[in-house]
């Protein structure tokens, strides 16, 4: 069976989408015939975009006028293709299928981590209404048209359902790996250990709690003289850095690159805890990096959290709205009980079982037998 991979942006692309885009193209690639076909902005279209944005002032501004260029440009990057061997998959491409460009024969796969109601007003604020409406199009277009549905959470598969009225044996919840390649594992050990090194992960410092886990990490070093904490930030910088001079700042690290690849896995190696108290999250790439180096991960339970990290088992998931002092509690009582080299095995577990691309790959062979 071929596989038409329909993006927007190139499927080699590292950065595109946490690496999600790159990482499952490469995955699906061992297996079969993958065509990548990225239907890409033009300059043209760019440009209008871009003074449509700053006219607005919405950010992610996405003018309806350029439909049916992508729908001719959909139907000749097709031209040759046969739908009895080729299959249509198309990542967070609901704009893409809702443009009309894919004949009706073929099956398509539609892929994402949300729906555009589940963002809506927790990661988008202030929607025009013209662009809520059109987003909604795009997404009622993409579900119905779909012959099958991947989702990276129940969360948003649960939406799907009730908002969008899609069928439950249409979805499919398949949780997303680590965008890393095989790295060693060593498992760790904790024992007569009281120095403990924190570590986060992201590239929004409102929307990933960095300032509530920096409340945390000094919270932890006052609370009990028995133990001593370092803390590390990964992929985004304070716009002043003397008021964390405390905190390590890493800075970005690009996944295109091998070196800053090899980077971030051997500051997972050398970090025992993850913080990342997100106040919106669809589906998280880092709880499974960090299960992957087998470190346990405090959050939010919020969005697609608890699918990726399993409260009290692989991690905390605290209620939204917990401060930095309560993150800080709950790291110590897991410390004075002993839990972390439980919750960092059970964190490898959750890795080995589920969130790695053999157990995503199983479940997408599925899928792609059912259309036989």
């Amino acid at each position: 069976m071929r596989i038409v991979y329909l993006t927007q942006l190139p499927a080699t692309d590292k950065k595109a989408w946490s690496g999600t885009i790159s990482f499952i193209y490469s995955i699906i690639s061992k297996k079969y015939e993958v065509i990548p076909i990225a239907i890409e902005r033009s300059f043209t279209q760019k440009a209008l975009e871009y003074i449509l944005r700053k006219a607005t002032g919405y950010p992610r501004y996405e003018s309806p006028l350029f439909l049916e260029s992508k729908k001719r440009k959909i139907r000749k990057a097709l031209q040759g293709y046969s739908s009895k061997d080729t299959v249509i998959f198309a990542p967070i491409g609901s704009n893409l299928i809702y443009s009309g460009g894919i004949p009706e024969d073929f099956k398509v796969i539609f892929l994402s981590d949300a729906t555009y109601h589940c963002l809506d007003n927790y990661y988008f604020f202030d929607v025009p209404e013209n662009q809520g409406k059109l987003k909604n199009k795009f997404e009622q277009a993409a579900l119905n048209r779909a012959d099958a549905i991947i989702y990276a959470s129940n969360w948003a598969k649960n939406d799907a359902m009730e908002y969008y009225n899609i069928p439950s044996d249409k979805i499919h919840v398949l949780p997303f790996g680590a965008n890393l390649p095989g790295y060693e594992y060593v498992p760790r050990s904790f024992d007569n250990k009281f120095h403990y090194k924190l570590i986060l992960v992201g590239v929004d410092w409102k929307r990933k709690g960095v300032e509530i886990a920096i409340d945390a990490f000094r919270a932890l070093k006052s609370m009990n003289d028995k133990y001593s904490f370092e803390f590390t930030v990964v992929g985004v910088c304070p716009e002043n850095p003397s008021l964390y001079e405390d905190v390590r700042f890493v800075g970005r690290l690009d996944k295109n690159n091998p070196k800053d690849m090899d980077r971030l896995a051997e500051l997972y190696k050398e970090h025992d805890i993850a913080i990342l108290p997100t106040i919106a999250e669809a589906a998280g790439i880092v709880f499974a990096e960090a299960a992957m180096f087998g470190v346990p991960t405090f959050t939010h339970a919020t969005g697609g959290t608890q699918t990726y990290v399993e409260d009290g088992v692989t991690g905390r998931c605290l209620p939204l709205g917990s401060t930095g002092k309560d993150f800080a509690d709950a790291i110590m009582d897991m410390l004075i009980r002993g839990k972390l080299p439980e919750y960092s095995v059970n964190a490898r577990i959750k890795y080995e079982r589920q969130l790695n691309y053999d157990f995503w790959m199983e479940a997408f062979d599925s899928i792609i037998e059912s259309f036989h």
